[in-house]
């Protein structure tokens, strides 16, 4: 495993928002990233330029197996596992363990990463709202969202 510390912004925007795409099953399903890498050169390639979208094809690759098997673990990468990691709150308390957040930052997002995911589950289940729009207005309630 070799680690690379530069942080292509462009490829984890784009990381950020298609990684998931592809997911059929949760836990199980360990190939989607792979997929996703799949339907971002399929659907971005003239999108973005050639060096993010390899980058971004690399970041939904690598963000689902462990690190280690990883054969660059870049910035981006960390950044995008470690969010990646913090949405865990939505499959059960015990599926985010803090210690495997790379960053000191991130360690420092996990008490309002649960409260995001509680107060938008709390929301949706009140509201019967699109749960996108639950999680903007949690986001907004909390401090962590704000409107341009």
């Amino acid at each position: 495993m070799h680690y690379t510390y530069v942080l292509n912004r462009e490829a984890l925007r784009w990381a950020a928002a298609t990684h998931d795409l592809r997911r059929e099953d949760d836990p199980e399903d360990i190939e989607y990233g792979r997929r996703a890498a799949g339907w971002i050169a399929e659907n971005l390639g003239d999108k973005t330029p050639s060096e993010s979208m390899s980058q971004t094809q690399y970041l939904a690759s690598w963000h689902v197996p462990d690190d280690v098997y990883a054969p660059v673990v870049n910035t981006s990468l960390m950044v995008l596992k470690d969010a990646d990691g913090l949405d865990r709150w939505r499959l059960g308390t015990t599926n985010l363990n803090p210690a495997t957040l790379r960053f000191p930052s991130s360690q420092l997002l996990v008490a309002p990463a649960r409260m995001l995911y509680e107060l938008s589950t709390r929301l949706h289940g009140k509201t019967k709202r699109d749960p996108f729009v639950c999680v903007l207005e949690a986001g907004v309630t909390l401090g962590l969202v704000t409107y341009l």
